[in-house]
């Protein structure tokens, strides 16, 4: 599958998860809408689920501003997950700690901006936060 804006797509789904990765042309987000339209175009055993992404920057407040781009994403605890559980026929349960992972982020960024890696589910211009990771490098 070919897809503008893309520099890579993996060619066939993860079996365990079923899910794809995707890297985006200069560290841009996805575009959903695009996504969505080359799924449809391919056929009908293709459906997005969502679109996870790891975005690194600086919180301040509520708030991701991408280090690469400078595009901001509001921040959300996680409502669910991608994956997918073939056998389960369900996504996996959000874990204790992905379901805190907001609330130890909002802590962490609650005294000044802090740069992190984050990595969670892309929702109408705001981002779910699985988890995340702090960076000792300041912002």
């Amino acid at each position: 599958m070919r897809l503008d804006g893309v520099t890579d797509i993996c060619p066939q789904p993860d079996p365990d998860t079923w899910t794809c990765r995707a890297v985006p042309r200069g560290g841009r987000l996805p575009d959903v809408a695009a996504i969505e339209r080359a799924l449809k175009s391919a056929g009908d055993q293709f459906s997005l689920r969502g679109i996870e992404v790891e975005a690194v920057g600086v919180v301040s407040g509520e708030e991701l501003r991408l280090d690469v781009t400078g595009e901001r994403l509001r921040l959300l605890p996680l409502a669910h997950r991608v994956e997918w559980s073939f056998r389960a026929q369900r996504a996996p349960p959000i874990s204790d700690e992905e379901r805190d992972a907001y609330e130890r982020l909002k802590s962490a960024a609650a005294q000044k901006p802090l740069r992190v890696r984050i990595t969670g589910t892309l929702s109408g211009g705001a981002l779910e936060v699985r988890r995340f990771t702090a960076s000792p490098r300041p912002p």
